[in-house]
Parts: C-alpha cells; structure tokens; sequence
C-alpha cells in the first residue's frame, strides 16, 4: 500500500456513506409505517451527517490536489467531472427503467418523465415530479449540483488565480452564499445554500493540516474540545443543520490528525478503505436498492427490519460489483491512469498527472 496516502480519509468515507445508507432505510421503514426501534429513530435523524461529511472531505481533497493543476483548469474539471458522471448516469439510467417498470408509488420521492430524465443527466436543479423538491430522478444525485458548481467554481478559480485559487474559491463561494441568503440572487441549487460552506470547512481543514500536522497531541487536545463545545450546543439547540455543519469539520480533521496511527495493512482497516473506495457507488446505488429490496420483502409473510437491512447491505455490494465491472473498470480505470498523487509530491509541488 502507498504510504503517503491518508488512509484515514477513506475510513472516514466508508462511515460517512453507510451513515447515509441507514438514514435511507430509516426514512424508507418510517414511510412505509413500519415498526421501528429506536436504533432506526437515531438514524433517521442522524444520519443525514454523513453528507455533511462528504461536502467537508471533497473541499479538503480539492485544496489537497488542485495545485497539480495550476496551469489546466481544463484538466481539473474533466478529471472531476469523469470520476463522477459515469457512475451517475448509470444509476440514473437505472432508476429510469425501475421507475417505469415498478408498481406506482415504489419510490416516495421521485416520478419519471423525459423532461426530468434530461434535467438530470446534465445536473440541473429542478423541481422533480413528485413536489418532494429540487431533485434530479435519481434523487440521492442533489449532493452532485453542490459538488458540480464546487468544482467549477474551482476550475474559474484555477484560470483566473493559479495557484491561489482556493482564496478565489473562499471569496465567491461566500458571496453567492451571500446573495442568495439576502434573495439578490434565487436559490438556483434549491437546497439550503449554506451546505456550500461545508467545502470550505473541508478547506480550512486542509490548509491548518498541512501548517500543523507534525503537532499531534495539541491538533487531538483542541479538536476533542471543540467537540466537547458541539455536544453542548447539541445538547441546548437540538440536531440542527448549523450543528452538523460545526461537527462535519471536526470530524474529518480527526480522521487526518489520526491517519499516521493506521496501520492500512491490518484486516479491518483494509476493509474499511475498500468500503471508502467504493463509497460513491454506494450512496449512489442505495436508493435505489432500498425500493427494490421493499418490493422483495413484501413477497414475505412476515416484514422483518432487520432483514431488510441486511437484504439492503448484500444488494447494495452486489450492484457495486456490476457497477465495477460496467462502469469503473472499464471507463473510469482506463479514462484516469495514475490518479493517485503521492501527498509528498502534492507537498512538494510536483505533479506526475
């Protein structure tokens, strides 16, 4: 295994995913009035931060990786958009076919037409069929309209300030937060717009990472009391979407203050890491597996949550399997040869993309 990579951020990813995964299932048990424990409750209202986390560590990987691409906005862009646009389309392809092939009412929150299904492949908000709100048919996809205009906000940045470019990314991306927060501007990505903050969290992670990574015991002390600080404003204010957005941060500079302690060698670690690797195909798969797993279940006598959960996790790998084998081997693998940086080199401003 290579060394400079930080393991960490991967375990992090795979706990961040499978939080989300559970708050689904949690959220499709409660729909369908289903008896729930106060396991499925907690995710249900928890589970949520796992996108938090997931904004917090694509603003600390760009901040990570963008000065290899100083002089290529271009190539910046077309790399990010190619680890993301693949798997996307493919599962909303599938989600397409199940929409018309399932009985009506299988997905609470989506409704298919051709209008939607185009609006969606080419990642613009809009208002999805079933009223639920602005999402594509696929409707775990939302997250990619933050992602897309992060990275292109980024890529302007790149042309237009080089290497600095992360200080343009701050500027613009806290004046559009601005604009939209006092209506001179419509919420064009039709969610809360402060979600954009979270990748400058991420970012600010980085930049203080990499001036104070060689201070471990004071980066643990004062991280554990700044969570110290959240519980207590958790505990007064309730799970807020201002709470996740203090925790996120926290949470994903932990993971890197602690990767130098990882053994990745070790069974469980390396387990962790390949959930992390395959986290993307994961959120993307794991609505659509919970409504076929649904319509399984009720081929059975007896509804059992716990079944329906395991059902979902084996589902879940098993389409990641397909999806490896159709989509990442492939296209991805071969569209991105040496994808990885080795961080020294990245340090160094070296860059062997």
């Amino acid at each position: 295994m290579n060394n400079d990579r930080i393991y960490s951020l991967q375990i992090i990813r795979a706990l961040a995913v499978w939080l989300v995964v559970f708050h689904h299932i949690a959220l499709d048990l409660l729909g369908h009035d289903q008896p729930t424990s106060g396991f499925w409750l907690f995710f249900a209202v928890h589970g949520s931060l796992g996108v938090d986390i997931f904004f917090v560590l694509s603003g600390f990987v760009i901040a990570l990786i963008h000065k290899n691409y100083r002089d290529r906005p271009a190539t910046f862009l077309a790399r990010r958009l190619l680890r993301v646009v693949p798997n996307y389309w493919f599962y909303t392809v599938l989600i397409a076919l199940s929409l018309v092939v399932l009985p009506p009412g299988t997905f609470f929150t989506t409704e298919f037409s051709f209008d939607n299904m185009l609006l969606s492949l080419v990642l613009i908000p809009h208002e999805n069929l079933s009223g639920y709100g602005y999402f594509p048919i696929l409707t775990a996809g939302w997250t990619l309209h933050y992602e897309l205009f992060f990275y292109l906000t980024f890529a302007v940045a790149i042309a237009f300030a080089g290497g600095y470019a992360a200080y343009l990314t701050t500027a613009i991306l806290l004046l559009v937060i601005a604009l939209v927060k006092v209506e001179w501007v419509p919420n064009f990505l039709g969610n809360n717009i402060f979600l954009l903050s979270e990748f400058l969290i991420g970012m600010v992670v980085y930049h203080y990472w990499l001036k104070a990574k060689h201070y471990f015991w004071s980066n643990l002390v004062l991280v554990l009391m700044a969570f110290v600080a959240i519980a207590a404003l958790w505990h007064w204010l309730g799970f807020s979407g201002y709470i996740r957005l203090l925790l996120a941060g926290p949470i994903v500079f932990i993971a890197v203050v602690l990767n130098h302690l990882l053994n990745p060698a070790h069974r469980l670690a390396k387990a962790l890491i390949f959930l992390g690797d395959i986290s993307f195909s994961t959120y993307l798969a794991n609505l659509l597996v919970i409504a076929w797993v649904y319509q399984l279940m009720g081929l059975l006598p007896v509804f059992s949550s716990h079944l329906f959960a395991i059902l979902v996790i084996v589902a879940t790998f098993c389409l990641w399997c397909m999806t490896w084998i159709m989509v990442e081997k492939v296209f991805i693998n071969q569209s991105l040869p040496n994808v990885r940086v080795p961080i020294q080199q990245l340090l160094k401003g070296g860059s062997p993309l």
